[in-house]
């Protein structure tokens, strides 16, 4: 029992300092962009493959034998395949990018070429249980019309994760003169539009004023510095990523930590 809980002791020591050097990187990191444009196509040929992150355990949870999920901007298709096999979904993964979704379908997700706006206009009558953005607001510049495009699509709830420009590597970085930089994997191009902290994103959701009944509002914050849960405690600090939850309910706003 000793032996096991140590072991947890250690591997939750480990992880943080692990994320100690990446925000130490984070502070001082120079990318230079591996793209000539911001092409999609080009930008998968460039990625590593997608790897299980602590966001997709949060959507697992909130999600129900049987449901069914769109993903949207599922790149190749980790996300939906993941859910997969811990839950019987009806899945659905779209990206404008062809070369994302020929490595998503080689996963055995159900995933096509398709836009969320486009597929909101057109009113086929088929909504979704949850609807996914898993780190894709960010990278768009009209963020808003995708969100109220997914909640009109969403039965039960949209689920978006981000990552949060108030983490301290970013606060460091900005106080020495440079913009917080996102992005520190290939293709090393900060491709990234939109910039939130958890209270801005906070703010700009309920200022959507988004149609239906209402609903909540739910932080869920993924990583960052673990340690005594201080990515929950002081989530617009020390946490990194965080997953955000609008379930459709009685109008109200909530922080889960």
């Amino acid at each position: 029992m000793r032996d096991s809980r140590l072991k947890r002791i250690l591997l939750v020591l480990y992880f943080n300092y692990k994320e100690l050097l990446r925000g130490l990187r984070l502070i001082f990191f120079r990318p230079k962009p591996l793209l000539s444009s911001m092409d999609y196509n080009e930008y998968w040929q460039h990625r590593p493959p997608t790897a299980l992150q602590p966001r997709y355990m949060i959507m697992e949870e909130l999600i129900n034998d049987g449901e069914s999920v769109l993903d949207v901007g599922c790149g190749d298709g980790y996300l939906l395949a993941y859910l997969k096999k811990g839950k019987n979904i009806r899945d659905l993964g779209i990206d404008i990018s062809s070369v994302a979704i020929e490595r998503a379908v080689s996963l055995g997700v159900n995933a096509r070429v398709d836009s969320l706006l486009d597929l909101a206009k057109e009113e086929r009558g088929v909504l979704f249980d949850h609807v996914i953005m898993s780190e894709v607001i960010e990278h768009l510049a009209n963020a808003e019309d995708y969100v109220k495009a997914a909640f009109k699509l969403a039965k039960k709830t949209v689920m978006m994760s981000y990552p949060n420009i108030a983490y301290w590597p970013y606060r460091i970085r900005l106080l020495l003169g440079r913009f917080p930089i996102q992005i520190d994997c290939p293709p090393h191009l900060a491709e990234h539009l939109r910039f939130w902290s958890l209270t801005d994103f906070k703010d700009w959701i309920n200022n959507l004023n988004l149609a239906g009944s209402g609903y909540k509002l739910f932080f869920y914050p993924s990583n960052g510095i673990t340690i005594f849960n201080l990515h929950k405690i002081l989530p617009n600090i020390f946490c990194h990523q965080v997953v955000v939850v609008i379930r459709k309910e009685l109008l109200e706003c909530a922080l889960r930590k």
